[in-house]
C-alpha cells in the first residue's frame, strides 16, 4: 500500500549468501562458497518479494497442512524434511540458487 509498483514496473530480489570455510584438521585447502539467487518479478504479476517469500512459507504450510511434515512445534527450516520439498518445489517455479566454489590463498585465510 505505502511503496506500490507502477503498472507494468516489477521489482528484483538479490540474494548472496558467502561462506569461508577452514578445515583445520585437514589438508584440504580454504574455500569460499558463494551461493546466489536473482529472482525478478512479472510486470503485473507476482513480484519477486511475493515469489521468494510468499512461494516458500505457502509451500511450507502446505506440507503441514497435508500432513506430510511429520514435525511437530516451532521450527527453523533447517531440517531436511522441511527444506528439502521447499527446494525442489521453488525450484519447479524458477527459483535456484547458483553455487560457486573459491579456494583461498593463505592472504585470503588469514
Amino acid at each position: 500500500e505505502k511503496m506500490p509498483l507502477a503498472p507494468g514496473m516489477r521489482d528484483m530480489v538479490i540474494i548472496l549468501h558467502e561462506l569461508d570455510v577452514r578445515y583445520p584438521a585437514s589438508d584440504r585447502p580454504d574455500e569460499r562458497i558463494s551461493s546466489t539467487l536473482v529472482a525478478q518479478g512479472d510486470p503485473n504479476g507476482f513480484s519477486a518479494m511475493a515469489k521468494t517469500v510468499g512461494l516458500p512459507t505457502a509451500l511450507a504450510t502446505s506440507l503441514v497442512l497435508t500432513e506430510e511434515l511429520s514435525l511437530a512445534g516451532s521450527r527453523i527450516p533447517t531440517h531436511p524434511s522441511i527444506y528439502r520439498p521447499i527446494l525442489r518445489d521453488i525450484a519447479a517455479e524458477g527459483l535456484e540458487f547458483s553455487e560457486r566454489l573459491t579456494i583461498l590463498d593463505d592472504a585470503e585465510s588469514a
